[in-house]
């Protein structure tokens, strides 16, 4: 039989498990476990080693946060609930390999993971081949099931584009802006994005005047501003992913028409982002980007307050990106042990379904999801922070 520390890579992260002071035992489940019938075990696949480790060592310590709730307040179904952790190295084999030991040797009921969004759709690939639930932490594609992606068991609690353009296309309707201008970065993602976005104006009473994509590689960003600036739009959308946004912030300032910001290029601290003087700026983001700001009104107010106090005060410290993968890892966990606990039974197909139908709202750190036939997501716009800034700091705005 394989030694524990072989399959969960844990020699490569003592030094994290040192940091946080956890006991790993209380938490991750030992391999005798799957055959146990007072335990419900869920398979985690994470980077816990390799480029992408700093998300993966958030999401994992939000994994086990929530674990330790989760079991105190009497576990799932009146079992315990037990994490059974892989290290994929930011690996395509590991990944898969991971999946499949987590499945058929831990008897995982559910799949949480990538921390590497290049693997989002090979995860996506082998939950749908095998039939196993997954809810993605990484990612912000929206989950539906009528795109070309085929999606019965994927299911996910990330900040999808869906959700966030709707969110800042109904402010913009409410502020009665006629023009838009957008610019993006040039990857697979926010193609189609700006796909989605010419779909949406004319629906939300908007005429784009000027949508462009700029190359991460080559310094033509600041001309392209340049240009944006020349169609004064309304609005303009500057959209760019976690990789690209250090470039894009540098040249914010060349802006000098309003600007909506996708949640990559948020920072709470706005004279970090080198705004011209005056400037108006809009972001959709979810709870806990801002959490020291979300109303008390907001569905997501008690389960943020909860996972700020479970983690402390590192988590200002962390950044944005590593905050998102924190929230996504915590919302998902509870999320498939809300499922669990609404299942007739245990088997895959029924937490599907549970997933699938049986699912009230759930109101997390990112949002408050409601997972249908059609939208495996379904995190509402309207649970998103939608945040006003005119220089100097961030207030927030009601989305009409």
């Amino acid at each position: 039989m394989p030694r524990f520390d072989q399959l969960i890579g844990l020699r490569a992260i003592r030094p994290l498990l040192a940091l946080f002071l956890y006991c790993l035992s209380a938490i991750v489940c030992p391999l005798p476990c799957c055959a146990q019938s007072d335990t419900i075990t869920v398979g985690v696949l994470l980077d816990l080693s390799g480029p992408g480790s700093l998300n993966g060592a958030a999401a994992y310590k939000a994994i086990r946060l929530a674990a330790e709730q989760i079991n105190a307040q009497g576990g799932v179904k009146g079992k315990r609930l037990n994490i059974a952790v892989f290290n994929t190295q930011g690996l395509k084999n590991q990944l898969l390999s991971g999946a499949k030991r987590l499945e058929l040797e831990f008897g995982a009921s559910v799949l949480l993971g990538p921390t590497d969004t290049s693997n989002v759709m090979l995860l996506r690939r082998y939950a749908e081949s095998n039939k196993i639930p997954l809810i993605l932490i990484q990612g912000i594609d929206p989950i539906f099931r009528f795109t070309g992606t085929k999606t019965n068991w994927t299911f996910s609690t990330t900040v999808n584009f869906d959700a966030e353009l709707k969110a800042l296309f109904s402010y913009f309707r409410s502020k009665d802006y006629e023009t838009l201008g957008g610019l993006m970065d040039n990857t697979e993602t926010t193609r189609k994005i700006g796909l989605w976005i010419r779909g949406y104006a004319p629906e939300y009473g908007m005429k784009i005047t000027c949508l462009g994509r700029f190359n991460p590689n080559q310094e033509d960003i600041g001309m392209k501003f340049e240009y944006l600036s020349r169609c004064a739009p309304d609005i303009t959308l500057i959209w760019a992913s976690w990789a690209s946004a250090p470039l894009v912030k540098k040249d914010l300032k060349r802006m000098d028409v309003p600007m909506a910001l996708s949640h990559q290029l948020f920072s709470p601290d706005p004279h970090t982002l080198s705004l011209p003087v005056g400037s108006l700026i809009y972001a959709a983001v979810p709870p806990i980007l801002f959490w020291q700001y979300v109303p008390r009104s907001s569905l997501s107010y008690f389960p943020t307050m909860r996972f700020i106090d479970a983690w402390g005060s590192e988590f200002q410290s962390m950044a944005p990106e590593q905050q998102l993968a924190a929230g996504q890892a915590w919302d998902g966990l509870r999320l498939a042990c809300r499922a669990i606990s609404s299942a007739a039974n245990l088997s895959h197909r029924a937490i599907r379904t549970s997933l699938e139908k049986k699912m009230a709202p759930f109101a997390g750190v990112m949002g408050v999801f409601s997972p249908n036939k059609r939208d495996h997501s379904g995190l509402s716009a309207k649970s998103l922070l939608l945040l006003r800034c005119m220089g100097s700091h961030w207030s927030l705005v009601r989305i009409q």
